[in-house]
This record gives C-alpha cells, sequence and structure tokens, in this order.
C-alpha cells in the first residue's frame, strides 16, 4: 500500500467533506489546486534525492580519501618509507640539540674567559695600587 501524502490526505477530505454546493470553490479550482500542491511536492522530493545523492558523493568521496591514505600508509610502511622518515625525525632532532648544548657549552666558556679576564684585570689593578703605595712611601721609612 501506498504512503498517503499531505496533498492526497487533503485532497481526500475536501472531497468528502459536506456539499459542493456550500463550497465557495468549484471542484475545477480545488483540483487545480491540488494539482499545483503535487506538484511543488513532486519539486520538493526531487531537492531531496539531490540532495541525498549530492550527500552519498560527499560520503564516497570521504571513504575513498580515507581509503587512500590507509593505503598510502601500508606503502609507506611496508617500503620502509615512514621508518626512514622517523629516521631523519630522530637524527634531526638530535643534531638540533646537538647545535643547542653546543652553542650552551660556547656560552659557559665565553663567560669564563671574560671571568678570568676581569679577574686578571683585577689582580692587575691591585698590583698597579700595590707599587704605587710603595712608590708613594718615603724611602727612607722601612716600616
Amino acid at each position: 500500500m501506498k504512503k498517503q501524502t499531505a496533498v492526497e490526505w487533503l485532497k481526500l477530505q475536501l472531497e468528502t467533506y459536506g456539499d459542493p454546493q456550500y463550497c465557495e470553490l468549484t471542484w475545477k479550482e480545488l483540483d487545480e489546486l491540488c494539482e499545483q500542491a503535487k506538484a511543488m511536492e513532486n519539486q520538493a522530493q526531487s531537492f531531496l534525492h539531490q540532495a541525498q545523492a549530492q550527500s552519498l558523493g560527499y560520503k564516497a568521496e570521504n571513504l575513498q580519501a580515507q581509503t587512500d591514505k590507509t593505503n598510502l600508509d601500508f606503502v609507506e610502511q611496508e617500503s620502509g618509507i615512514a621508518h626512514q622518515r622517523a629516521i631523519e625525525t630522530a637524527m634531526a632532532q638530535a643534531q638540533g640539540n646537538m647545535q643547542l648544548k653546543e652553542q650552551e657549552h660556547q656560552q659557559k666558556l665565553q663567560e669564563k674567559i671574560l671571568d678570568h679576564k676581569l679577574g686578571l684585570q683585577n689582580k692587575t689593578l691591585d698590583h698597579v695600587s700595590a707599587l704605587e703605595q710603595i712608590k708613594a712611601k718615603p724611602k727612607g721609612n722601612t716600616k
């Protein structure tokens, strides 16, 4: 049994409701309105089917993309490409870490060199100051 649409139900209700003499619409006008409603309903169904088909197309494209990605992952895994990429990533990370450690080491070395130079300058100043004090003492006074 075919499902009755809203338009078909309305037409049936109007046809079985009351005496046609009391109806302000003629049966011809009523039939035309029902036909227009059916056409609009068919158009809405057509739009719905188009949207459903488009949605299915998008789902199929998405499924194909997922399948392609899975296949690519499998091929890369089997051929060792994924492993090679992991190794390259780890090597790049290790190299970056080594460069960072080298920079930190160079910075500490520079700090030590500066500290040493500063210490030498301070000692030199102390010696110069001590010599000036010795020179400033009278020569006859040995105490």
